[in-house]
This record gives structure tokens, sequence and C-alpha cells, in this order.
């Protein structure tokens, strides 16, 4: 690609792009390099396609809308009211996803031996205008059944040194 068709492109880029405030939602299928290992192409997109519909019906549940899905993972974004708010429905989203994919994770251990889990991310970025960045994100893991130390979610810090663990 040419300079000037380069240069071009970045400024229709920005001349579109709109900077809205959001927080969003980052979810991730677990194990899927084992599951593609394990079964046939077809089952593996089947079995995927569940952890999309369970994903996507959370995040719409909670005001939020599907962005992107790309082989195991799905972006979401909350743009509904202001960071608290959206911050709050992206994390019930993400209840909401552990809950529903508990079922589909022990039905796929039972026919399949494969033991799974979603793990999620929340971030919302908000510039200042002096400059500065306010930054807040939390990790959040359901590890797989049957393992020693089972957790249904964990937070990881939201502020430096602080970590919660609960459902």
């Amino acid at each position: 690609m040419g300079a000037q068709v380069a240069a071009a492109m970045a400024k229709q880029s920005r001349q579109s792009s709109v900077r809205v405030e959001a927080v969003v939602l980052f979810a991730e299928l677990r194990n899927f390099t084992r599951m593609s290992e394990m079964l046939e192409p077809d089952r593996v997109l089947a079995l995927v396609d569940q952890f999309f519909e369970c994903a996507a019906s959370a995040v719409k549940a909670h005001g939020g809308e599907t962005l992107e899905v790309h082989n195991d993972s799905l972006m979401a974004a909350f743009r509904q009211g202001k960071a608290p708010e959206q911050a709050r429905a992206a994390v019930r989203a993400a209840q909401q996803l552990f809950g529903d994919f508990d079922a589909v994770a022990q039905a796929w251990e039972r026919d399949y031996g494969l033991r799974t889990a979603v793990a999620l991310g929340v971030h919302h970025q908000r510039r200042h205008g002096h400059g500065g960045d306010d930054v807040g994100h939390v990790a959040l893991e359901a590890a797989p059944h049957d393992l020693p130390g089972d957790r249904r979610g964990a937070a990881v810090p939201l502020v430096p040194g602080q970590v919660t663990q609960g459902n």
C-alpha cells in the first residue's frame, strides 16, 4: 500500500471515528485449543456457538451490545448511562454468563470429557481534560469443574493491592 493511500485511510478513519464512554466486556472460552484437538471441527463449531449464544444473551439482557466475536472470544460494550451504571450492567452480564454457562460446561464435561470455563474482563477508561487517564479493570474467571480450589469467580485488582473473591 502506498504512503498516500495509507495517509488518506488514516485521515478518513480519524474523521469518521467518534469517542464514546463505554465499559467493555471481554469473554473468552477456556480450553478451546484442547477442544479443537479432541473433537471434530463441526462439533467444535456447534459448541463454540453455544458459548457465543450464552454470552450474547447475557450481554443483551443487561443492555450491552456485542461488538465482535473471534475464535473463542467475544467483545461487548455497555454504553447506556454513566460509567457506574455501565460498569454495573457489565458485571451483571458477567454474573449471568457465569451462571448460564455453568450448565453448559457440566454437559460438555459429561458428554465429551472436556473441562471448560469462561474468563471475563471488564474495562473502562476515561480521558481527563488534563491528559491523565482514569483506568479501571477487573478480570473474572470461572474455574473448570472439579479442580482443586474450584472457584466461581475471582476479581483481580480494581484498586492496587486489593483483590476480592466471591460469587
